[in-house]
């Protein structure tokens, strides 16, 4: 069948092969190092994410809205989330505040924010204490946008 090939040489003897495991012995204290940044990477993960639900459960009350929603409720559910987002952060000065003041005291740090609470503050106002007032649909999604943006990117 096929003939075997003779290679000249054969006396040498050759050592045996190193193995490539088990390695090193301070591989496993990269290995542990690693394992334990990872735990704690998750950790400090849980922690924030923990401490940030309230946000979550705010944006969700906000987007439960639907369009056919009253003008009131429209306003009072997104002052309501925007006041508990702040006594959730410890900020119940803040909270306490009337609208006007309440919205240029959130906006006097933000003047670079996309949607300043200061141009719906009027539209709450309308919206909680007039009787009869109605949204017209460009107020309303006005107002759900700029509680949804405030309440993602606010750091009260």
């Amino acid at each position: 069948m096929n003939p075997k090939i003779e290679l000249p040489n054969t006396a040498y003897i050759l050592p045996d092969p190193i193995a490539m495991w088990p390695p090193v012995w301070w591989f496993w204290l990269i290995v542990a190092g690693l394992i334990v940044c990872l735990i704690a990477l998750s950790r400090v993960w849980i922690r924030r994410h923990i401490k940030r639900r309230y946000r979550t459960d705010a944006l969700t009350l906000v987007k439960a809205l639907h369009s056919n929603q009253t003008s009131k409720d429209l306003c009072s559910t997104c002052l309501e989330a925007i006041r508990r987002t702040l006594l959730t952060e410890g900020k119940s000065d803040l909270a306490s505040l009337p609208i006007d003041s309440l919205c240029q005291q959130l906006d006097q740090d933000k003047a670079h924010h996309k949607y300043p609470l200061v141009n719906i503050s009027s539209l709450l106002n309308e919206g909680l204490y007039r009787p009869g007032v109605q949204l017209t649909s460009d107020q309303h999604e006005q107002v759900l946008r700029t509680t949804q943006h405030w309440l993602r990117r606010h750091h009260a």
